[in-house]
């Protein structure tokens, strides 16, 4: 028995022993389900429909944790049987067209919906959102005020226009939005979720790491949680511990489930192991084109040596504005292997362009442009011989990453200080532009400006910089 369940049969047993009475399984499902509990309350909910299997409101309570578990399936098959119960019918409505929204059939989820009148700010901000889904911005911009206006303290509505704002680049109306709706439900898991994304928005990842801990204190499979703890594990180089939070979600139904697959095939690109990323890839529907997926099916092409399939999904991928560095290398090394240099070079020049290009993407710069005959050539191969040297600042560089990587912006600045103080005219453009940031956080605006202009001078188009 895992320590939340624990806990959760501590607070039962306490509850019965202070009553002097036995705690229902129903009653155990609403507690828990008010706790965020939602494993224990399915199993609760379980144990009370093999004895009740026609009470409409275990029913209702079972489609309401299948919609917090992720497990949509179930809560439609549970919630279609109850749009016509008189005391369930409303709500049930109202989650019915929240699942079909989750597994991307927003057009249904606004039938739905739009078969009695939106009642809530809960109903308003699903339809806001499925209008948004369907590219009817004003729409749906339409629905949120309308809302607001007769639900101001709706969470569900406050967190729908929180994300509204982030769309469309208001930052400012995005906090104050999702402060409130912080205010109103502190334990709502996908609040909480957005306030750790804001937070990583802000450069701050030991906040947002830390509101990702709070959903899984009380919902220990949540699998958005789970992928972005995952994916700051694998931005620090732990490899372990972003593998051990894959798999965990991994275990986890719908659209969420895809997106682990996809970042677990990622992984073993990256380590080089095609034949595990493709058998990852595999389970994921070929029918299934979304841009992510069409990216590691391309890179696990060129892999495994498959150059021209690998161009066929890489080169419509950077067409429809993708540009992930790795599936560039691939769709660049593809092109290489197929005769096809010039476009070749054309792919990979973004990436030698940029200050922080590494030894490996040099050494194919330089050896691309010397079979094109380009003048650059000279230029990359002075790069790459730099590249190759050791890097008396790359352990003050390592140590600046990391006190990033824990939110401590004063101690990265005050190591990128003592590395400009060791050499005021230094040209590295990846330290100043860095340094800059540093000071961008910590509000010292002009000192940021300064650092990025010099930055900017020496790289001026590096898409970083």
């Amino acid at each position: 028995m895992n320590r939340v369940n624990w806990a959760s049969l501590v607070i039962f047993l306490s509850l019965s022993a202070c009553s002097g009475q036995t705690v229902s399984e129903r009653d155990a499902a609403r507690a828990a389900i008010n706790a965020g509990q939602f494993e224990i309350a399915r199993l609760h909910l379980k144990n009370a429909l093999q004895k009740q299997p026609n009470d409409s409101e275990l029913h209702f309570l079972n489609g309401q944790v299948a919609i917090k578990s992720g497990n949509y399936d179930l809560a439609k098959t549970e919630l279609r049987t109850l749009l016509d119960d008189p005391r369930h019918g409303k709500e049930a409505r109202v989650l019915l067209a929240q699942a079909y929204l989750a597994t991307g059939n927003a057009r249904l989820a606004l039938e739905t919906l739009n078969a009695a009148p939106l009642s809530s700010g809960t109903a308003y901000a699903i339809a806001a959102e499925a209008d948004l889904a369907l590219g009817r911005s004003d729409e749906a911009l339409g629905l949120l005020a309308k809302g607001l206006a007769a639900y101001p303290q709706s969470g569900p509505l406050l967190l729908a226009d929180a994300q509204f704002a982030i769309i469309t680049g208001d930052v400012g109306r995005a906090r104050s939005r999702l402060q409130q709706a912080l205010v109103r439900n502190p334990n709502d898991a996908p609040t909480v979720l957005l306030a750790g994304r804001m937070s990583l928005l802000d450069g701050d990842q030991a906040k947002a790491e830390a509101y990702f801990d709070q959903v899984l204190k009380t919902d220990a499979g949540n699998p958005v949680a789970l992928l972005a703890k995952a994916a700051l594990a694998h931005e620090r180089g732990d490899r372990a511990a972003a593998g051990k939070f894959l798999q965990a979600a991994s275990n986890s139904g719908g659209s969420s489930n895809l997106v682990t697959r996809g970042f677990m095939a990622q992984m073993a690109i990256e380590a080089g192991d095609f034949d595990r990323a493709n058998a990852l890839v595999t389970g994921i529907p070929a029918g299934l084109s979304m841009p992510y997926f069409d990216m590691l099916r391309g890179a696990i092409a060129a892999g495994r040596g498959q150059n021209e399939q690998a161009i066929s999904l890489l080169r419509p991928y950077f067409e429809r504005g993708g540009d992930n560095p790795g599936a560039r290398l691939a769709l660049s090394s593809a092109y290489e292997q197929t005769g096809q240099l010039q476009q070749a070079w054309r792919v990979l020049k973004p990436l030698a362009a940029a200050a922080n290009a590494d030894a490996a993407i040099l050494n194919m710069a330089a050896r691309q442009t010397a079979a094109l005959s380009l003048p650059d050539v000279q230029g990359y191969r002075a790069r790459l011989a730099n590249a190759l040297q050791p890097d008396p600042a790359a352990k003050a560089m390592r140590a600046a990453n990391a006190a990033i990587a824990k939110g401590d912006w004063p101690a990265a600045d005050r190591t990128y200080q003592q590395l400009l103080a060791r050499n005021p005219a230094s040209a590295d453009v990846i330290l100043l532009n860095n340094a800059a940031l540093a000071k961008l956080m910590l509000d010292d605006k002009t000192a940021a400006i300064a650092l990025a202009r010099r930055a900017h001078g020496l790289a001026p188009d590096d898409p970083i910089v």
